[in-house]
């Protein structure tokens, strides 16, 4: 991994753990408006502590429903062989996926030690995907908003 690269991956659990500050949100943004307490909670949120973690899915697994997926993509046999064939390199015994599953279970165990934020995802998702996302949420995220009814659309009664 090059350097540039490996300074823009989180390397810890909290914002202040990055090698790269993604925003001046505080630490504890999560906290500052904290989950409603189980005798408060509407059936949505009732068994939510009872709920398991996110589990690390087999690199194996990962890998076979990867395959899977980019069949729908493909432009040509050829193309496709050639994908399958970096997917196996990328998973063969000892090569750079092992290695990087590894260090999801590592995160994944090191979170529950911690008492972290619930899963070994949840601080990437929080951190990189949703505050650090500095696009327009209406066009880039909610698509919903951003676009007129296809003509002839029957509208809901009121």
């Amino acid at each position: 991994m090059s350097t540039t690269t490996s300074r823009m991956l989180p390397v810890g659990l909290k914002p202040s753990e990055y090698a790269i500050p993604l925003s001046s949100m505080p630490e504890n943004w999560k906290e500052l408006a904290p989950f409603p307490p189980a005798r408060e909670r509407t059936q949505t949120y009732a068994h939510q502590d009872a709920l398991p973690h996110l589990p690390v899915p087999p690199l194996a697994q990962t890998l076979d429903k990867l395959k899977k997926s980019l069949h729908a993509m493909k432009m040509s046999e050829e193309e496709m062989k050639e994908a399958e064939r970096k997917i196996d390199a990328f998973g063969a015994p000892g090569g750079v996926g092992e290695v990087l599953q590894k260090r999801l279970e590592e995160r994944r165990e090191m979170e529950e030690r911690k008492g972290g934020r619930g899963h070994w995802l949840e601080a990437w998702w929080d951190d990189l995907a949703y505050m650090g996302y500095r696009d327009s949420v209406v066009i880039n995220v909610s698509y919903f908003y951003g676009f007129d009814l296809p003509p002839n659309t029957p509208t809901p009664l009121a």
